[in-house]
């Protein structure tokens, strides 16, 4: 398992831009203590009491015994993400059963696994933390991925496999550790914005940190999140075209069963809609006339629990799967 894929600000910088729609990890929310140890040393708590719990804390109030660890981290990566994103109540459970109350139309990202934890969570389904297999489908090439940035299955799957671990506010549930061609973008409000990829039509300000589930379950409801048919720009490189960046997200990882109609990967007609080699995720109609530019596109399915309600008018289909979400 790798450890050495989170970077450190210059110093543990504190950033001072503004915190958006609840995406933690970013702005006043990112507070190096939560995660860094300047010595992988803890002589008292934050109260200035002992012994130091061994076992996480909100608040980053705790120290783990495996280290020390590269980055200055108080625990291993994977480790230390579910330390506020396993069995807590004040984050988003991402492990296995959902310690929470799940959202009224479940957990849109699904549920990560490990070899630890069973049925009916089995690592054949999903995504499983510390895998060393390939990726299906992984083509980061044909997605346009640099090289530098592709994704390297021998260190293992780990959350900054697929999260900014210092968040961008700008970046739906801080996905994307590569360029901003496979980052996307969205709008939290009653309004959409067609411009950005994701719509959580929930009513704003989100006030972030309430560590209820109440409260951050409607962030990632499915009946609150639509996606824009944005038909973005491709990656430098990329010889293969989507609708949104979050099927390019996902391509970067998964990237011959990402694409459109002509694509080498995809093959087959728009015009006609026929002659695909695999199914299109992008910029395909599906049950109206392939003319219409603004008709409901499908994109990556692969581990959606629950399609969204379509809230858009130009809205692609059912969810790709967002894997760790920030609080």
């Amino acid at each position: 398992m790798r450890y050495s894929t989170l970077a450190v600000a210059a110093a543990l910088a504190l950033t001072v831009a503004p915190a958006q729609a609840g995406e933690w990890h970013a702005g006043t929310t990112n507070v190096c203590t939560d995660c860094h140890t300047m010595h992988f040393s803890m002589q008292h708590d934050w109260a200035g009491t002992s012994p130091v719990s061994t076992t996480p804390q909100a608040n980053g109030d705790w120290l783990s015994t495996h280290g020390p660890n590269e980055k200055l981290l108080k625990a291993p990566v994977n480790e230390l993400c579910l330390g506020c994103h396993n069995g807590q109540t004040f984050a988003p459970d991402v492990l296995g059963v959902n310690t929470n109350p799940s959202p009224s139309q479940g957990r849109q990202a699904g549920a990560l696994n490990d070899p630890t934890v069973g049925a009916p969570y089995e690592t054949f389904k999903g995504h499983t933390l510390g895998s060393t297999a390939t990726p299906p489908g992984f083509n980061p090439t044909a997605a346009g991925v640099p090289v530098t940035s592709q994704y390297v299955a021998a260190n293992g799957l780990d959350c900054v496999s697929c999260h900014l671990q210092h968040g961008s506010a700008t970046v739906y549930r801080n996905l994307g550790p590569r360029s901003a061609a496979f980052q996307p973008t969205y709008v939290l409000g009653t309004t959409n914005d067609t411009t950005k990829d994701v719509w959580i039509n929930i009513a704003a300000p989100y006030t972030p940190n309430t560590g209820s589930a109440s409260t951050f379950n409607p962030l990632y409801d499915s009946a609150n999140v639509s996606y824009n048919r944005t038909d973005p720009a491709a990656p430098a490189g990329a010889t293969s075209t989507s609708s949104n960046r979050l099927d390019t997200f996902c391509s970067s990882c998964h990237g011959d069963f990402h694409g459109a109609p002509g694509d080498v990967n995809i093959e087959g007609s728009a015009a006609v809609m026929e002659g695909f080699i695999r199914h299109p995720t992008g910029k395909a109609v599906i049950g109206v006339s392939a003319t219409q530019a603004t008709a409901a596109t499908p994109r990556c399915p692969a581990s959606s629990r629950t399609p969204p309600r379509s809230r858009s008018t130009r809205t692609t289909g059912p969810p790709s799967p967002t894997l760790p979400r920030a609080a």
